[in-house]
């Protein structure tokens, strides 16, 4: 699987004016970026009084509609820089199960998953021909910031719409913030994602400690939303992270700590309003009655972590969800029940899921054997060149298919997996683009996105 640049000859004559063209690059890698955060909103949720807007296409769906015409676009003013074979067992993947909802056994649902599966389809098409046109450093290197950038304005928004006067910051009044990134697992992976893109691209000097402080503000907000699975990207990501950067052991063994130090010094803040207090005269029951963060969020994983995982171990029926898809692929070993046709009730019947929480389960209870198979041929295909580099090749690519690749384990359907499949495709083009330039005798100039 390597490069294969079109020759000078092959090229389309027509000419795009440099700040035009530099202005699309901008707007191509934005929208790309824009869709990986997106989820399913769309317009009628914005809750704008007295204007329907229901008749108005999705966000999603207008911005990868809107995606494809750059790419379409860019197809006829340039030349094919690179191919990667990689794309072709994602899109059979994709098409193999948009076709099972031929015969899903639930109409209904599988008419709506059918559009998230060719939404993500025309996605990954589009991402591709747009780093193929573009070029794979260029392109690649805007997207990576504009996800980063949007990563920030998601965790300052999450800040500026936290009550932090509530006593109870956790509760159902301030937990509307997750919603900005489609629920607290999704938050969560996005938040960890932030807290590896900072430590990842730390700078010498004073930028480091800005770095840790800002990641350490991400880190609380992965503790904040509860997100077990968020959790457990969090401290895998760390750990490689840790491992890989190539930063002073003392660096490295000081970052952890650090990366608490916003966080606990809230109850540093805490205990010295109430000591001052204190010391004006206040007795004890004049004193307001409210905790620091660190202490709420103590709470928060104490609850989580401790009571419901190593205590009284509550998987929030993962299991359940995940027996049931085996057996549902089992009637059906082939082609499976069809896209859109899982279903799992509950045994107190108060909710009903359409989704398992896990890719590969989905795959085979959906996709049958087929469906199976073709993730797999993704999967090893993307492994066997991950796995042996990942030292080498560690960097906000790499951390983003290791914490999508436990998120599409955990959590979310097919199309919450789009950033696993995305990250996954981004780091394929820049790994054969490194091969081709070291093939070429070539400086290796790639940097590690």
């Amino acid at each position: 699987m390597s490069i294969a640049t079109r020759s000078a000859n092959n090229q389309p004559n027509a000419q795009i004016a440099p700040q035009l063209d530099r202005a699309i690059h901008h707007i191509a890698a934005l929208g790309s970026a824009c869709v990986l955060l997106v989820g399913r909103w769309s317009f009628d949720r914005l809750n704008l009084p007295n204007l329907d807007l229901s008749w108005v296409p999705s966000l999603r769906a207008l911005g990868v509609f809107f995606l494809a015409l750059i790419s379409i676009f860019y197809a006829t003013k340039k030349p094919r820089l690179a191919s990667l074979p990689f794309i072709f067992p994602l899109i059979a993947f994709l098409a193999w199960m948009a076709l099972t909802s031929l015969w899903s056994t639930q109409s209904g649902r599988s008419v709506e998953k059918l559009g998230d599966v060719a939404i993500l389809g025309l996605f990954l098409i589009s991402f591709y021909q747009l780093t193929i046109r573009i070029g794979v450093e260029s392109f690649l290197t805007l997207f990576a910031r504009y996800f980063f950038l949007l990563l920030g304005f998601l965790a300052v928004s999450a800040l500026l719409n936290l009550n932090f006067a509530d006593d109870n910051i956790v509760g159902p009044g301030n937990r509307k913030v997750f919603v900005l990134g489609s629920g607290p697992n999704v938050f969560g992976r996005n938040m960890a994602l932030l807290t590896f893109f900072l430590l990842i691209q730390m700078r010498k000097g004073w930028l480091t400690v800005l770095s840790i402080g800002v990641a350490g503000i991400s880190s609380f907000l992965v503790l904040l939303s509860g997100s077990r699975g968020a959790l457990l990207e969090l401290i895998i990501g760390l750990l490689l992270t840790l491992f890989f950067m190539k930063r002073s052991v003392f660096l490295r063994i000081a970052i952890p700590p650090l990366l608490l130090l916003p966080l606990a010094s809230t109850a540093i803040y805490q205990d010295l309003m109430e000591s001052h207090a204190a010391s004006d005269g206040e007795s004890s029951a004049e004193q307001p009655d409210k905790r620091s963060l660190w202490q709420q969020t103590a709470d928060v994983q104490m609850n989580r972590v401790v009571y419901h995982t190593v205590e009284n171990f509550h998987d929030s029926s993962r299991t359940d969800l995940i027996a049931s898809a085996f057996y549902l692929g089992l009637d059906n070993p082939i082609a499976g029940v069809g896209l859109g046709g899982y279903e799992w009730e509950n045994p107190a019947k108060t909710v009903t899921l359409h989704y398992p929480h896990n890719l590969v389960a989905e795959a085979w209870a959906e996709g049958g054997g087929i469906g199976l198979l073709l993730l797999l041929v993704v999967g090893i295909g993307f492994a066997r060149r991950f796995l042996p580099t990942i030292h080498s090749s560690w960097g906000f690519l790499s951390a983003g298919v290791v914490v999508s690749g436990i998120f599409s384990m955990l959590s979310g359907d097919i199309y919450d997996s789009r950033v696993l499949f995305c990250f996954a495709l981004a780091w394929m083009f820049q790994h054969d683009s490194r091969m081709h330039s070291k093939l070429e005798g070539k400086a290796d100039q790639w940097n590690v996105i």
